[in-house]
């Protein structure tokens, strides 16, 4: 239970942490922005004029993801560098931690910032392919800045950074050309594919 605890205060803590630039954002320009923050963030609901593309795409992506996850971890020799490696058992508190980290703390925190304002930002100042080209160059190389502490090589860091970074880009495409804007799907896929990779790693690890 001290497990769910730490986890619920820690990611309470990343999603604000990463929703005070956004939240100040919309607080400026929310005049001429003229929508609630949820709908600015994205968080809103799906409109899709092809259900079936929509969930399709979100599959094969999922799919995808859960592939590339698994022959990345196996590429690390050391997972215990990896923040989710500090989960190492499944039990009903370790469950609802895992749950806790890989849809609120990463999931959303990061789908907020980087699909839901960075990329909306960047689209509305540029046009589509250059603003989910740069949020997802950002997203790949703030995956790589979080592992340059950790003993890892080059290529490694390289790697993750272009699967993160083509993971970014699949997932605005996802948001913006399928679902209307809506940051949902990109949320959910983020979410189940961290539950995934931390999966693996209670696997690998044991």
């Amino acid at each position: 239970m001290n497990q769910f605890i730490n986890q619920l205060i820690a990611a309470i803590f990343q999603v604000i942490l990463f929703g005070v630039i956004p939240f100040l954002w919309w607080l400026i320009s929310r005049k001429s922005a003229q929508c609630s923050l949820l709908d600015f963030l994205g968080l809103k609901k799906m409109t899709t004029e092809n259900n079936s593309k929509l969930f399709l795409s979100c599959l094969a992506s999922l799919i995808g993801f859960i592939i590339v996850g698994y022959f990345s971890l196996k590429s690390i020799s050391d997972l215990s560098v990896l923040a989710n490696s500090k989960f190492t058992n499944i039990s009903i508190w370790s469950t609802l931690s895992i749950i806790l980290y890989a849809f609120v703390q990463t999931a959303l925190s990061e789908e907020v910032f980087f699909r839901g304002f960075l990329a909306k930002r960047l689209i509305h100042k540029f046009n589509y392919r250059s603003g989910n080209f740069i949020q997802a160059i950002l997203f790949g190389l703030t995956h790589i800045l979080m592992l340059t502490s950790q003993d890892l090589t080059l290529t490694i860091l390289i790697f993750i950074g272009i699967m993160t970074g083509s993971i970014g880009y699949s997932l605005c495409y996802i948001d913006e050309k399928l679902a209307g804007g809506s940051i949902i799907p990109s949320w959910i896929i983020h979410g189940l594919t961290n539950v995934f990779s931390t999966l693996f790693i209670i696997f690998l690890l044991g």
